[in-house]
């Protein structure tokens, strides 16, 4: 199975990078699963102006990384609390993919 945790803190010191690296590290030791990391730290995305709901539809500079993404079998979100919610960087990923 292809996994990918997606990080959702934007901060610099994050923790939740952290805990999604704990949580990568656990995987790889007690599973067979490729896990993968997408932080959101190292993704500026853009202004939501559509859905990039295929490659073929996703901007030249977003294809690598939406690759993984259309190709992960299953998704880990790991995000810090924020104002009651999660983050707003994790909230552009989820409304952009």
């Amino acid at each position: 199975m292809n996994i990918e945790i997606i990080s959702g803190s934007p901060r610099p010191q994050s923790l939740t990078v952290r805990a999604a690296y704990a949580v990568q590290k656990w995987f790889e030791k007690n599973t067979e699963h490729h896990v993968g990391i997408i932080d959101c730290r190292e993704h500026q995305l853009p202004w939501v102006e559509k859905v990039f709901n295929s490659i073929d539809n996703t901007p030249e500079p977003w294809k690598p990384l939406f690759e993984r993404v259309f190709k992960a079998d299953a998704f880990i979100f790991v995000t810090p609390e924020y104002n009651g919610s999660y983050s707003p960087s994790l909230k552009t990923w989820l409304i952009i993919s």
